[in-house]
Parts: C-alpha cells; sequence; structure tokens
C-alpha cells in the first residue's frame, strides 16, 4: 500500500514539474513572439497567445505599468509559477 502511495506522489511530483515548465515556455514563446512579426492566424500562435493572456492579463490589472514600455508581467508570471511549483513539492514531500 505504501508503495502504490510514494508511485501516486511521484506521478504527481512529475506532473506539476512538466505541466508548470510547459506553462513557463507558453509564457517565453508568447513573450519572445512579441519582438518578431508573425501572422497571429496560425492555430498555434493562437493557443500560445490565449494560453498566456489567461495569466497575464490578471498580472497586468494589478500591476502598474512600467514608465519605460517594457511588460514585466512575463517575469512576474514565471517567478510566481515557480515558487508555487516549489511550494507545492515541498508540502508533498512534508505530508509524506
Amino acid at each position: 500500500m505504501v508503495g502504490n502511495v510514494n508511485t501516486m506522489i511521484i506521478f504527481f511530483e512529475k506532473l506539476l514539474i512538466y505541466s508548470s515548465n510547459l506553462l513557463m515556455l507558453i509564457i517565453i514563446v508568447d513573450a519572445l513572439l512579441s519582438f518578431i512579426p508573425h501572422n497571429p492566424d496560425f492555430l498555434i500562435i493562437r493557443i500560445i497567445r490565449g494560453v498566456s493572456e489567461s495569466i497575464l492579463r490578471h498580472l497586468r490589472s494589478i500591476s502598474p505599468a512600467s514608465g519605460i514600455g517594457f511588460d514585466f508581467s512575463p517575469l512576474v508570471a514565471i517567478i510566481l509559477i515557480k515558487i508555487f511549483q516549489e511550494l507545492v513539492l515541498l508540502l508533498a514531500r512534508w505530508f509524506v
């Protein structure tokens, strides 16, 4: 029984790590796409933009606009995702 619980915890840890890394990668790609001309009608571009904007929209609404014309919300989002990932992994290991 303990082996099954440990296996399940390891599975969920890896799932959390992979999904948060994928989310951070999507945010980075979206930020890079803002610097290069691209066709926004491509399906993959719409998916990347939709996923990242669903997170960044909330950060932009609570953070003040920078006076230098640079959007720091992708950086803040990546930091927050990483903090959340580490906290959940720490709690999961602590309770087991």
